[in-house]
């Protein structure tokens, strides 16, 4: 269990220090355009990071990271859709509008927040363990392997024996 819950706080959180550094100097008038440009960044630092997990340490935890953001956004939408179809007159927002980003604006600032707290966790744990998943058949690199293929390589740089 500790393990699956390590891989989930990397897979939500550290894609977010990953990704942060190139957010800036994004227009801030422009918030669903901020909001799709961190969506994708964390799309791929998430892919990234899951590859080497995965591959670095094999565990069938990081496989399984996506269930917990696809339930907490199936959660939220559920909830999205019977709040809207118990007001009398309807919504002028759409559930996957809301969820998406793309109803974010200074006047109904709520959406950018279920972009944040739902469609981006959505996201990362599903690219996250996509990549887990691509990375299964990738076998483990083992540097014995190099030493047999370049021999003088590592004599050059004054090793012995490779790491690892």
């Amino acid at each position: 269990m500790a393990l699956f819950v390590s891989n989930l706080l990397l897979a939500a959180f550290l894609t977010t220090v990953i990704v942060q550094p190139f957010n800036h100097g994004s227009d801030i008038s422009d918030l669903p355009y901020m909001l799709r440009k961190g969506l994708i960044l964390g799309a791929l630092a998430a892919f990234g990071l899951g590859f080497s997990v995965f591959w670095t340490w094999r565990r069938s935890e990081s496989k399984w990271v996506w269930v917990v953001g696809v339930g907490l956004f199936a959660e939220r939408a559920l909830r999205l859709w019977i709040e809207q179809r118990g007001m009398l007159f309807g919504s002028p927002y759409t559930v996957l509008g809301q969820l998406s980003g793309s109803d974010c604006s200074a006047t109904f600032i709520q959406s950018c927040n279920d972009a944040l707290s739902y469609s981006y966790p959505l996201v990362r744990t599903v690219f996250y363990s996509l990549e887990a998943l691509c990375a299964s058949p990738v076998p483990k690199f083992h540097f014995d392997s190099l030493k047999r293929v370049f021999p003088g390589l590592f004599s050059l740089i004054g090793e012995k024996d490779p790491p690892g």
